[in-house]
């Protein structure tokens, strides 16, 4: 691997940040493993998990329940995870596990495997409040992710004008907008 965002050892983290391996060349989704990620106050249980394996991947949106075609992309030469929606919570350590075979190269050999609770840690920031103009990167140079959480940052039945301003980049997402929040 050549990078993972977050970074090991990031602080501030965005609470809907997906997770980012970089390879030095375009990696494939194996047929098998797991991607999870702990908090580090209860390292034996998983705040969430995505099974490679699995033949559907569902989530809540906007309150409704989901079918999604899948969790993971490949972004050239990066696999972007998505965790599932309000997994994480604020001002709290984490770290990340991947299995054997969850990816693998040209010649199907695993790769990006991530084990140990120091290996890829991280820890959140607060949660993000409302303001009158957000921005949205999923680079993590924004101060939201996903265009979803300044949607849910918002107040409900909300009159201000609000300005939310997107970065160019690939977001794979389901923005979900309800008139009680727009």
């Amino acid at each position: 691997m050549t990078g993972l965002f977050p970074g090991v050892g990031a602080s501030g983290v965005c609470l809907d940040a997906p997770l980012t391996l970089s390879f030095a060349s375009p990696p494939s989704i194996g047929t098998a493993g797991k991607i999870s990620i702990f908090a580090a106050s209860n390292p034996n249980t998983a705040v969430d998990s995505i099974d490679i394996a699995a033949a559907s991947y569902s989530d809540t949106i906007g309150g409704q329940a989901r079918n999604l075609v899948r969790p993971v992309f490949i972004d050239g030469n990066s696999a972007v995870v998505y965790l599932h929606q309000h997994k994480l919570a604020a001002n709290t350590s984490y770290f990340v596990t991947v299995s054997s075979g969850t990816f693998v190269d040209a010649q199907k050999n695993p790769i990006g495997t991530v084990t140990g609770s120091s290996a890829w840690a991280f820890s959140t920031g607060p949660a993000p409040a409302a303001a009158a103009a957000m921005s949205v990167n999923r680079t993590g140079n924004g101060g939201v992710l996903h265009g979803s959480r300044c949607v849910r940052c918002r107040p409900a039945n909300n009159t201000a004008a609000r300005t939310i301003t997107v970065a160019a980049g690939n977001y794979h997402e389901i923005l979900y907008l309800s008139a009680r929040r727009i």
